[in-house]
C-alpha cells in the first residue's frame, strides 16, 4: 500500500522534488541539508545546485569547502551571465542575506521557498532601503504550509543543531519555530538522524511523516 507521504512526494512539482533531493544529497554528503533548481518561463528545469559547505572536493564550477557554498549560490553560477525576470528559483529554504543578494544581482524573477527561516525575519524589507535592490526585487512566494515546508526549515536546522547547539539558528528556532525546533533536538539527542541520513529520501519522508504534520502551525 502506497503511504500518504510517498503519495504528497510523488504530487510535489518536479522542481520541488528535485530541490529536496538536491537537499538531502548534502545531507547525506555532511553539508547543510539545502537544494535550489531555477526553471524557465515554461517550467524546464535549467539548472540545479545543493549546499557543499563542508564537501572537501566537487565539480569544476560549483563551490564547495567554503561557507558560502550555499545551494542558491552554486544553482545561479550555472546560469550563464544575463537577467532571468521570467525565470523561478526554487529552494527548500528561505534564501538567506547572500543568497537574496546573489538572486537580486542575477535578476531572477521570482523566488519559491519551502521552509521559513526566521534567522533572516524581515529581510523583505531590503527594498524599501536601496532603490536598485528594489528595481530587481524578486517576487518571493513562500513558506509552504505544509510538511514540506516544515520539512525544508526542519533539516538545515538539524544540521546546526548537531554543529552549534546553542547557535543562533537553533536558539531563534525555539523562540518562533518551537515545534520544529523540538523535532530537530529530538532527532539529534536520540541519534535517529544518523541512521536516517543513510537511507533514501522518499523513506526519510515516510519516517518523519506524522511528526512533520503535527509540527504544522
Amino acid at each position: 500500500m502506497v503511504s500518504a507521504a510517498q503519495v504528497a512526494f510523488d504530487s510535489l512539482e518536479p522542481p520541488w522534488r528535485t530541490a529536496f533531493e538536491c537537499a538531502w544529497l548534502s545531507a547525506q554528503n555532511g553539508s547543510v541539508p539545502v537544494g535550489a533548481v531555477v526553471t524557465s518561463t515554461d517550467g524546464t528545469v535549467i539548472a540545479s545546485g545543493r549546499a557543499r559547505s563542508m564537501e572537501t572536493s566537487g565539480p569544476v564550477g560549483v563551490l564547495f569547502n567554503t561557507t558560502i557554498a550555499h545551494a542558491e549560490i552554486n544553482t545561479i553560477a550555472a546560469l550563464p551571465p544575463k537577467g532571468y525576470p521570467d525565470h523561478t528559483i526554487w529552494i527548500t529554504l528561505e534564501p538567506c542575506l547572500q543568497c537574496v543578494g546573489a538572486i537580486v544581482v542575477a535578476r531572477i524573477g521570482t523566488v519559491q521557498f519551502a521552509g521559513s527561516d526566521p534567522l533572516w525575519e524581515s529581510i523583505e524589507r531590503l527594498p524599501d532601503m536601496n532603490a536598485f535592490v528594489a528595481s530587481r526585487w524578486p517576487r518571493r512566494v513562500g513558506p509552504r504550509g505544509d510538511q514540506f515546508g516544515v520539512l525544508g526549515q526542519l533539516l538545515p536546522l538539524v544540521f546546526y543543531r548537531r554543529r552549534y547547539p546553542e547557535g543562533a539558528s537553533i536558539t531563534i528556532h525555539r523562540q518562533q519555530a518551537p515545534a520544529v525546533a523540538a523535532l530537530a533536538d529530538e532527532l539529534v539527542s536520540s541519534g535517529e538522524f544518523e541512521r536516517l541520513v543513510e537511507r533514501e529520501l522518499p523513506d526519510v519522508i515516510a519516517a518523519l511523516w506524522s511528526r512533520l504534520s503535527s509540527s504544522l502551525t
